[in-house]
């Protein structure tokens, strides 16, 4: 059984592409899959996975002609001389009594991979039990960061659910099984030996349940040749479901072989019948050259073999299935053979649905791929062999096929057929392992546990990059990383910083190693040595950047010619459901660059930005880092070194002053036993950047140096004892900053139309160890007067140059200055006779002398004759009427002043 998405038809690559997951329960007849699995209606232009040009691509034209028109991974000549002579397919297993398809189909994929690298032959037995068990069960570990990261089950009432048949029939797909892989849970052998007993751990990792009960039932043994049972015999067919099938949580890190990489394939279709001939050839590359079957899903009749309905709407009597409807995807099973020239005629049949005629069951092509399921075999026993008569007969089963083949007998082979264009055929996935995990003795520093149903991608510029970071949990070497990538191609760059406790971002470190991997040929899981391995002392932080770069144009992206980001997300829904998906993604473990700058993805709101949508959920970024334990003789390293800090704050980000010096020393801790006396690793002690801080060994005793700041800025120490470890400080030169002065003179100064410049005196800056009686202009500051001309506030500030940085200022007043208006009145001549008939104006200008006046000047009559009136403007009307005779005004002038002078006023008289 399979787990689904909400939507039929899935955009699986568009911005804001999710999976949506539930469950479906025991009852339901047809179980779905993850939207990735479905291709239909010419989705092929919106797979991830599908090409669209590149060097890849034209590779794989050039070697599809080796490609024969039939191949049978159950029969491969490997050595050339025209006989087959290997076997890369392990036998047929029965998934009863659960709806577990998918991790069968991942563990025969990951067996077929294992012949494949020569790390196991055909009888290889992979633990499905284990697979399932622990893709279902969440981290249970209080002392894990990543405690709780999983799937939960709710509304359980029974005991017996919650430990076994309950999640054994959630459903899923064979990358749940990949990302299980990748974090070191599994694969495991069914009789793997017990780390701490060394006993056989078979009746634990067997699929079956604890005590090994078995269903009984009345079976047919025999048939005719219409596939008619003609006899029967009450026989074991499967164990029992009521049995206790949990596994202890002390096994989840049991592996017998190490995950190398997965193949996530490109779907077939491009549209409904048309199919897509470099999707074909990459499915027969990894067959054919590489040797190794592949996982797939479909939609079968059904998802468990006793669920087969008399009226089958897909399948025909000849065992070939073709999906010419739009449906979901609810069975998963492995492809181990293909046959271009494989009949569409058989795969004709009667149908009972109205909306379909006989003729819509034959594909629009020949070719088909033969297919191993999970329902049993009757060439095999009791559990494999299943209760009932499915699939080919034995001898029909053969590849090329043959239409005059005879049955050898009337046993089923649990094998069958499926066309190139049935509609549900996706998931496509393909396994490489590079070796055997005996001793499990490797370390991989992870955060991202969830299980992963689909990967999307995100880019937003040029420079698109994202880091884990993790801290080392001993001291170890530092070989590999892995990472996961979608768009086949992707050439992948990385680098590996050791970073300081309190570090910024990812890139706040010494950087340790940098090169690229690939290009891979198709998305999925890659893991790849580093080009400069490391041995990080216990509690070193370090962060592993990467950034994902396409060589092809994808035309629903702005530019995927660019780099991108790989991620997986979750959504929760609100709908009834059996169980959800919970990731943890802590401060400080993931971060990704949002337009260039490096962003925290335990924000949601960074999170919204990368998967489009709020209401998104990200696990932490599959990125992981693997580390082999350093050893001291036979016994593994149990110190770790500590550098000794001289002040208070944040560990391993230290502060000191240009000038400052500092001894400081590493030390190893925790050492278990005591060290022999000849035990003296060489330590080696390195600055990033002797133009800030310059690191000096002591000559008697490398484990101390004198670190001395040179000039501002940042700089990394490097303690590196070989072997045994190396640790990382940070050394932040801080320069003295000035924190006040003093001015010559402190009193208010006055408007003068010039720069006012009151002396700096003294100078103080911040205490250090470097220490002066007097600070020189030019040398340790430079003084910035502003606003110093014109009345108001004026400052100063003092900045620091050289070895000194920081500011400081101060504030003087400039008062405004007095106005500087000269007033005088004049003698004016009016002859009286005029002033008979009317009056007359004096202009201000005949009556009044005003020179060099700041501001408006204003006019006010303070004392005189009534017969004269004066204007705020100046002018004077003498009144009509008035006699002749010598007459005096007093009037005040007044000065409004402005921004720099004062108001002023002045008594003047004028003589008329």
């Amino acid at each position: 059984m399979l787990r689904n998405s909400i939507e039929k038809k899935a955009a699986v690559f568009a911005a804001a592409a999710v999976m949506i997951l539930i469950v479906v329960s025991e009852a339901v007849s047809t179980a779905p899959v993850s939207a990735a699995s479905v291709k239909d209606s010419g989705q092929n232009h919106d797979d991830p996975f599908a090409f669209r040009g590149g060097a890849v691509l034209q590779s794989l034209r050039e070697e599809a002609v080796k490609y024969p028109d039939a191949f049978d991974l159950r029969n491969v000549d490997t050595d050339g001389n025209g006989t087959p002579d290997k076997n890369f397919v392990t036998k047929v297993k029965l998934q009863n009594p659960y709806g577990s398809c998918w991790g069968f189909a991942a563990a025969s994929a990951a067996e077929s991979a294992l012949i494949a690298d020569g790390l196991a032959d055909e009888n290889v037995d992979l633990s499905e039990k284990h697979i399932v068990w622990f893709t279902t069960s969440h981290i249970d570990d209080p002392e894990s960061l990543q405690n709780g990261e999983g799937w939960h089950f709710k509304e359980v009432t029974s005991e017996d659910l919650k430990t076994s048949a309950y999640r054994y029939e959630t459903g899923g797909n064979s990358m749940y099984a990949t990302v299980l892989f990748s974090s070191g849970m599994g694969p495991v052998v069914e009789n793997a030996k017990d780390p701490e007993t060394g006993e056989s751990l078979e009746t634990v990792l067997g699929y079956r349940g604890k005590r090994s009960e078995k269903i009984v039932r009345r079976t047919a043994v025999a048939y005719d040749k219409d596939g008619n049972p003609t006899k029967w015999a009450r026989k074991a067919v499967w164990n029992s479901e009521d049995d206790d099938w949990s596994v202890p949580d002390k096994y989840r890190y049991l592996q017998s072989y190490r995950l190398k990489d997965s193949m996530l394939l490109p779907g077939l279709l491009d549209a409904p019948g048309k199919l897509n001939e470099d999707s074909l050839n990459a499915w027969k590359q990894v067959m054919c050259m590489s040797h190794r079957a592949i996982s797939v899903s479909f939609c079968a009749e059904s998802y468990l073999p006793g669920q087969d309905t008399e009226n089958k709407k897909y399948i025909s009597n000849n065992w070939a299935h073709y999906v010419y409807d739009s449906e979901f995807a609810n069975h998963a099973v492995t492809v181990v053979a293909w046959d271009d020239n494989y009949p569409k005629e058989n795969f004709r049949h009667p149908v009972t649905d109205p909306d379909h005629t006989e003729e819509d069951t034959v594909p629009p092509g020949d070719g088909a791929f033969l297919i191993k399921n999970s329902w049993g075999s009757e060439l095999n026993d009791f559990p494999d062999n299943g209760y009932r008569h499915w699939g080919l007969l034995e001898g029909l089963d053969g590849v090329p096929y043959d239409p005059g083949a005879k049955a050898k007998s009337d046993r089923a082979t649990g094998y069958f057929w499926i066309s190139y264009y049935d509609r549900s055929l996706g998931d496509p996935e393909a396994l490489v392992f590079d070796k055997a995990n005996d001793g499990n003795d490797y370390e991989i520093a992870q955060t991202d546990f969830l299980e992963a149903s689909y990967f999307d991608i995100y880019e937003n510029s040029k420079d698109c990059r994202s880091a884990n970071v993790f801290t080392a949990d001993k001291t170890s070497e530092l070989k590999e990383i892995s990472v996961v990538t979608t768009i086949p191609g992707t050439e992948v760059s990385y680098a590996v910083y050791m970073l300081p406790d309190g570090f910024n971002d990812p890139e706040d470190g010494v950087k340790i190693a940098e090169g690229k991997a690939g290009p891979f040929n198709y998305g999925g899981y890659h893991r790849f040595k580093i080009n400069a391995s490391k041995v990080l002392s216990k509690n070193q932080k370090y962060s592993v950047v990467i950034s994902e770069k396409a060589d092809m144009d994808y035309p629903y992206r702005d530019s995927i010619d660019g780099t991108y980001a790989a991620y997986k997300t979750y959504y929760n829904s609100s709908m009834p459901s059996n169980f959800y998906s919970k990731a943890i993604v802590n401060e400080g473990e993931s971060f990704c660059t949002v337009n260039g700058e490096w962003k925290d993805i335990s924000d949601k709101e960074v999170q919204g930005d990368i998967t489009h949508s709020y209401n998104n959920e990200m696990d932490n970024f599959p990125i992981k880092a693997f580390l082999d334990p350093v050893m001291n003789g036979d016994e593994p390293f149990t110190g770790y070194i500590a550098v000794s800090n001289w002040q208070e704050g944040t560990p391993g980000i230290f502060t000191m002053f240009p000038e400052d010096s500092k001894t400081v020393t590493a030390e190893f801790r925790g050492l278990s036993t005591d060290m022999p006396d000849t035990w003296d690793p060489e330590i080696t002690w390195t600055s990033s950047n002797d133009q800030v801080v310059s690191v000096t060994p002591k000559k008697d005793d490398y484990g101390e140096a004198v670190i001395k700041g040179l000039s501002g800025g940042k700089a990394y120490i490097m303690v590196d004892a070989g072997k045994y470890g190396s640790r990382v400080i940070g050394i932040n030169v801080k320069k003295p900053e000035v924190e006040f002065f003093f001015l010559d003179d402190t009193d208010d100064q006055v408007y003068t139309g010039k720069e006012i410049k009151p002396a700096v005196t003294d100078v103080y800056m911040e205490s250090s160890y470097y220490d002066k009686e007097k600070y020189v202009e030019g040398v340790d500051y430079e003084v910035k007067y502003e606003n110093n001309i014109d009345a108001g506030t004026a400052t100063v500030t003092v900045n620091g140059i050289g070895l000194y940085g920081g500011s400081s200022t101060e504030e003087f007043q400039i008062l405004k200055a007095p106005n500087t208006m000269k007033a005088k009145g004049r003698t004016v001549k009016l002859k009286a006779a005029a002033l008979k008939k009317k009056a007359k104006v004096i202009k201000a200008s005949k009556a009044f002398n005003v020179k060099a006046a700041n501001g408006k000047v204003t006019y006010k009559k303070v004392k005189g004759s009534k017969n004269f009136k004066v204007a705020s403007s100046g002018k004077i009307t003498v009144k009509k009427g008035t006699k002749k005779g010598k007459y005096k005004i007093t009037v005040n002038v007044s000065a409004a002043g402005n921004n720099n002078y004062e108001a002023a006023s002045k008594k003047v008289k004028v003589t008329v």
